[in-house]
Protein backbone atom coordinates (compact mmCIF):
# COMPACT_ATOMS: atom_id res chain seq x y z
CA UNK A 1 0.00 0.00 0.00
CA UNK A 2 2.91 2.40 0.02
CA UNK A 3 3.77 4.99 2.69
CA UNK A 4 1.13 6.83 4.76
CA UNK A 5 -2.45 6.49 4.66
CA UNK A 6 -3.87 5.73 1.29
CA UNK A 7 -7.30 5.38 -0.36
CA UNK A 8 -6.47 1.47 -0.96
CA UNK A 9 -5.29 0.90 2.43
CA UNK A 10 -8.55 2.56 4.16
CA UNK A 11 -10.64 0.44 1.63
CA UNK A 12 -8.47 -3.05 2.66
CA UNK A 13 -9.05 -1.63 6.30
CA UNK A 14 -13.09 -1.85 5.54
CA UNK A 15 -12.93 -5.37 3.90
CA UNK A 16 -11.64 -6.78 7.64
CA UNK A 17 -13.98 -8.68 9.43
CA UNK A 18 -14.00 -6.37 12.19
CA UNK A 19 -14.69 -3.02 10.78
CA UNK A 20 -13.25 0.14 12.02
CA UNK A 21 -15.01 2.86 13.55
CA UNK A 22 -11.62 4.64 13.69
CA UNK A 23 -8.15 5.32 11.99
CA UNK A 24 -5.15 6.36 13.89
CA UNK A 25 -1.68 6.81 12.00
CA UNK A 26 1.52 6.89 13.65
CA UNK A 27 4.42 8.75 12.44
CA UNK A 28 2.46 9.31 9.30
CA UNK A 29 -0.63 11.16 8.35
CA UNK A 30 -0.19 14.58 8.28
CA UNK A 31 -0.08 14.63 3.97
CA UNK A 32 -2.37 12.00 3.66
CA UNK A 33 -5.56 14.07 2.11
CA UNK A 34 -6.36 10.78 -0.07
CA UNK A 35 -6.71 8.61 2.25
CA UNK A 36 -8.86 10.82 5.50
CA UNK A 37 -11.29 11.64 2.72
CA UNK A 38 -11.60 7.82 1.72
CA UNK A 39 -12.13 7.31 5.20
CA UNK A 40 -14.35 9.95 6.20
CA UNK A 41 -16.48 8.81 3.04
CA UNK A 42 -17.10 5.85 4.85
CA UNK A 43 -18.10 7.44 7.63
CA UNK A 44 -14.86 6.97 9.78
CA UNK A 45 -13.25 9.08 12.12
CA UNK A 46 -9.02 9.89 11.67
CA UNK A 47 -6.86 11.26 14.27
CA UNK A 48 -3.34 12.00 12.66
CA UNK A 49 -0.27 11.69 14.37
CA UNK A 50 3.02 12.69 12.65
CA UNK A 51 6.29 14.46 13.72
CA UNK A 52 6.80 15.42 10.26
CA UNK A 53 6.02 19.63 9.16
CA UNK A 54 3.13 19.76 7.33
CA UNK A 55 2.75 20.83 3.75
CA UNK A 56 0.96 23.64 2.56
CA UNK A 57 -2.37 22.71 3.83
CA UNK A 58 -3.37 19.87 6.71
CA UNK A 59 -5.59 16.53 5.85
CA UNK A 60 -9.15 17.02 7.21
CA UNK A 61 -8.91 14.87 9.72
CA UNK A 62 -10.74 14.70 13.01
CA UNK A 63 -7.72 15.48 15.16
CA UNK A 64 -4.08 16.04 14.07
CA UNK A 65 -1.14 15.24 17.20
Amino acid sequence: FGYGLSAPLVDAAMDLEAKPDVIVTVDNGIASHAGVDRAHALGLQVIVTDHHLAGDSLPAADAIV
